[in-house]
């Protein structure tokens, strides 16, 4: 079970499919990689690329939930994974981190499977090796579950997954222990200054009204109070079929598939609820009343300087979401300006941009690295490069063209993984209701221009408030950050 754990440098390296998916800290960002939780499909420029990316098949069923089966019969395996609209955008002061702390008793006993040790044999007589093969993630605007195991046993694995999505024990003992897990997991977190530092200094002040719809890790106060009663409340409200879906990915025979869906998950199994969101509509974050500068010091041996705003949204706004991941092809890569300037001018050890994609908010964050005696210029030449673009014409023709080579080539190469398409496509479902994103992403892609990117740097970059905040060793002398 992983929360996805969102640090500076964790954000600067999410890869294109599940934007997130790992916990682990990266110690380098790339500059090749676009950093929005996307995945995608190439398709050749000669054919209609919306048409090429109906790779899946769509059931509804009658209590409200969504399945999507994508065949990939090249090797006789699935993965099953299951969506959960819920997440941190979804708590007030008093859930702050139960989506997570669910997320990690999905994993415990159930009806079917009285104890973990029942939970765990089970697993074993499909063949599935917790972790690698089964696991879950928490993020923002989603709740991920997911396994892979051999096609002839599809009808059984998604037996499994019903039992523990809809019939969960949450047995005091178990919660008791999965309580001190996460403690232990938040002070893993807290004890890295880049993760500290992004939460704290980045984050909190970005997303302040609202921020604990932003915040996946949880107050420690809320950890240690939740209660079974808790849990069963987040379960009626949120683990509803017409607030899930299903993705299916790999070698199955389709009338098998629907049949077992019907049997496990269908309405006589799973009773449709109430939407969850029109007793608990989400707020909007309100635009940033001013600039806002943060200093933190901390034990490190860099100085590391990050400027963020916030983006444009899912749904509102999907093609502005485009060209931002765009953006991040074009900053990232070895040969652009963004780079030579600082990284190859030997200013920086490190610099790139990511695009935090999300349906409420995004986060558009430009960041650097830089050794102690460096990081005044470094500072000043990075916050002049932002604003020079801010203006148009930063970017050539040839560059664009290659960014968007580049980036069909790594959505191409995405899609080669169920895990990681399963994940993908869940991810979109989740913050947009359909798959309608997925399905338009290149045909948005190709259609973009230079003039599209000069007005959305303008537009979200140029004229709004940010946050520019440093992270330094203790002993490091002061930086100037301009609030212009």
């Amino acid at each position: 079970m992983k929360l996805l754990k969102l640090s500076l440098l964790g954000i600067l390296v999410s890869a294109c499919a599940a934007k997130e998916t790992g916990s682990g800290d990266i110690s380098r960002m790339p500059r090749q990689t676009p950093a929005q939780e996307v995945v995608e499909r190439i398709t050749p420029m000669d054919i209609d690329s919306r048409k090429a990316r109906q790779i899946f098949e769509k059931r509804a069923f009658e209590n409200g939930l969504e399945v999507f089966a994508v065949q990939k019969a090249s090797i006789p395996m699935v993965t099953i994974s299951i969506t959960v609209r819920n997440g941190a955008f979804v708590e007030t002061e008093d859930l702050d981190g139960l989506a997570h702390f669910y997320e990690h008793m999905f994993f415990k006993a159930n009806e079917r499977y009285p104890s973990q040790r029942d939970f765990m044999q089970a697993l074993n007589r499909l063949g599935v090796e917790l972790g690698p093969n089964m696991n879950a993630y928490t993020s923002t605007e989603s709740v991920r579950y997911f396994f892979t195991l051999q096609s002839h046993l599809l009808d059984q694995g998604l037996e499994f997954m019903s039992h523990a999505l809809i019939r969960p024990s949450f047995q005091q003992e178990e919660l008791e222990r999965e309580r001190e897990v996460i403690l232990s997991e938040l002070d893993m977190y807290d004890s890295d200054p880049s993760h500290s530092f992004f939460q704290n200094e980045v984050l909190k002040n970005l997303f302040s009204e609202h921020y604990t719809r932003k915040n996946i890790g949880g107050s420690r106060e809320v950890i240690r109070e939740t209660t079974q009663e808790k849990m069963r409340e987040i379960q009626n409200q949120y683990y509803v079929p017409n607030n899930s879906s299903i993705f299916v990915v790999g070698h199955f025979e389709p009338n098998e598939l629907w049949a077992s869906v019907e049997r496990h998950f269908g309405p006589r199994a799973w009773s449709q609820a109430p939407d969850p969101f029109t007793e608990r509509p989400i707020p909007a974050h309100p635009p940033l009343e001013d600039s806002i500068r943060a200093i933190k010091r901390d034990r490190v041996q860099t100085v590391t300087v990050t400027k963020a705003f916030h983006g444009p949204s899912f749904v509102e706004n999907d093609r502005e979401t485009v060209v931002f991941d765009l953006l991040g092809r074009l900053l990232n890569r070895d040969s652009s300006r963004f780079q030579k300037e600082l990284v190859d001018s030997g200013l920086a050890t490190t610099a790139g941009f990511s695009s935090w994609t999300q349906r409420h908010t995004s986060l558009l964050m430009f960041s650097l690295e830089a050794m102690p005696e460096k990081a005044q210029a470094a500072a000043s030449k990075f916050q002049s490069l932002i604003a020079q673009m801010s203006q148009g014409g930063f970017f050539n023709q040839n560059e664009l063209a290659v960014a968007k080579t580049g980036m069909e080539a790594s959505a191409a190469y995405d899609t080669e993984v169920g895990q990681r398409l399963a994940l993908g496509l869940g991810n979109i479902w989740s913050s947009t209701g359909s798959l309608d994103y997925y399905v338009n992403y290149i045909e948005m892609l190709r259609s973009i221009e230079l003039k599209d990117i000069d007005q959305a740097l303008k537009k979200y970059i140029g004229d709004q408030h940010f946050v520019v905040a440093a992270l330094l060793p203790e002993e490091a002398k002061e930086i100037e950050l301009s609030l212009r």
